[in-house]
């Protein structure tokens, strides 16, 4: 696969841009079959998948370490308690399949505790902090963990208390870049987020990947996040009684995607278009990719999505935007050597089919042509338009031959840019929008109520 030939320019980094690299990760908290009707968990305890045979992250094996030793038990009727039944020794174990259910033996393979055939079997530290090392990632987990087997891999759920939940996201996905308001805006999204229980039915609330939200436990923890979580306890962000889907992005380049531009489907009223003009200077992408007609072939051919492109490309065209009002392209034609036409609709399998940072970008062709400059030199220059049989200036719409402005013969079109803004599917919060709102004096509820409006902020009980 050839790689772009071009490098995206990039505006200066910065802790807008770390913000915005954070909330990226969360670009994908929502897809559209989970914009459904959410309601609050049912308790103040939060399972979190670490690995999943049903999302396609199951294990074989799981490592544990507690120098203080394990509580052996099971969970309790609702998913959320802990119900202890014996002890092992402090040191390392690992949790294995077993026979329908899991075993749990010693580093050198004695077997110290199994559970029946489609049984759970549950640990948690009997004191010091207890490590989990599965799918090649590493977590200290609170609370206590859950093991099952499902078609022959390792199901890990943490159940965790909601607060103490709130304080690991916010360590793994907002860091201690951004301004106070905006991380006490991002606290109350992160709690409301679990709240619409998006892999209910496979037993546990939210995964512990981009999916949902980015949790590894209380690793990178920090006092003063945890003192910003602490600030907001209990807040949840509903729309007419029930918990939103919290969607965020790092960056739009001055209006927020719909999410009928994004996924299709029926209109969320919170989930509409917002205008707020970004600074270019802190914007958290503002890039660009340039291909010559050779080279845009090597690319898209190398995409799934245009894997039966034939013959070279003939013109890549912007058919429809956001009929909301932001840039987001949602309806992408490309059209290949043999004249068949490939179409893409909504902006996230735009963005997603040609994996650029976001679906906001424009579309420009263009050429080196010799042009008569002052005192009668002639350059090679850039030209994007050309002069119609109707005398009229117009840009350059595909890799046709065309005559150009200021010269005296019929040139080859042969570079095709892709000038874009923003990061993510552009819908709900943005960060660097965020951190503007707050230069400019605005509270985290202002922030929450101006990116999902005609919501109101809740409290837990």
């Amino acid at each position: 696969m050839r790689s772009n030939p071009c490098k995206p320019t990039r505006s200066k980094r910065g802790p807008v841009r770390l913000l915005a690299a954070c909330l990226l990760a969360l670009a994908v908290t929502a897809m559209l079959p989970y914009l459904v009707s959410a309601r609050p968990a049912p308790a103040n305890v939060i399972r979190v998948a670490l690995a999943s045979p049903s999302l396609g992250t199951g294990v074989s094996r799981a490592e544990l370490v507690c120098d203080g030793g394990f509580s052996v038990g099971s969970t309790s009727a609702d998913g959320r308690g802990f119900v202890g039944r014996s002890s092992l020794a402090g040191g390392e174990v690992r949790v294995v399949p077993a026979d329908g259910g899991v075993s749990v033996q010693s580093a050198d393979g004695e077997v110290l505790v199994t559970s029946g055939a489609d049984e759970a079997l549950s640990l948690r530290s009997a004191g010091g902090s207890l490590t989990l090392r599965c799918g090649g990632k590493e977590y200290v987990c609170p609370g206590f963990l859950e093991f099952r087997a499902v078609g022959g891999a390792l199901q890990v759920v943490n159940a965790v208390e909601r607060e103490t939940y709130v304080k690991c996201v916010m360590s793994t996905e907002i860091g201690g870049a951004a301004s106070r308001e905006t991380r006490r805006a991002f606290s109350v999204l992160i709690r409301t987020v679990p709240m619409g229980q998006k892999h209910a039915s496979y037993g546990f609330d939210v995964c512990g990947t981009t999916c949902c939200q980015v949790y590894r436990g209380i690793f990178r923890q920090n006092e003063e996040n945890d003192a910003i979580v602490d600030s907001t306890a209990g807040e949840y962000v509903t729309y007419e009684g029930a918990p939103i889907h919290c969607l965020y992005h790092g960056g739009n380049g001055g209006a927020s995607c719909s999410s009928v531009a994004a996924w299709g489907g029926p209109e969320i009223p919170y989930l509409k278009s917002v205008s707020l003009p970004e600074d270019a200077d802190n914007a958290s992408e503002v890039w660009r990719y340039e291909f010559t007609q050779s080279e845009l072939f090597d690319f898209l051919s190398s995409r799934s999505r245009f894997n039966g492109i034939r013959d070279g490309v003939e013109s890549v065209r912007i058919e429809e935007t956001d009929p909301d009002g932001s840039g987001y392209v949602t309806l992408l034609s490309v059209t290949d050597g043999d004249n068949n036409v490939f179409e893409i609709a909504t902006s996230e399998k735009v963005r997603t089919a040609l994996r650029f940072q976001s679906a906001n970008f424009t579309v420009s062709y263009s050429m080196d042509a010799a042009v008569a400059v002052a005192g009668g030199e002639v350059e090679q220059v850039a030209v994007t338009r050309y002069v119609g049989a109707d005398g009229e200036t117009h840009e350059f719409e595909s890799f046709a031959d065309c005559p150009v402005a200021g010269t005296d013969a019929v040139a080859d079109v042969d570079r095709i840019a892709f000038d874009g803004v923003g990061s993510g599917h552009g819908v709900g919060f943005s960060a660097v929008g965020a951190e503007q709102l707050v230069d400019q004096g605005y509270s985290y509820k202002y922030l929450l109520q101006f990116y999902f409006p005609g919501t109101q902020i809740s409290k837990l009980a």
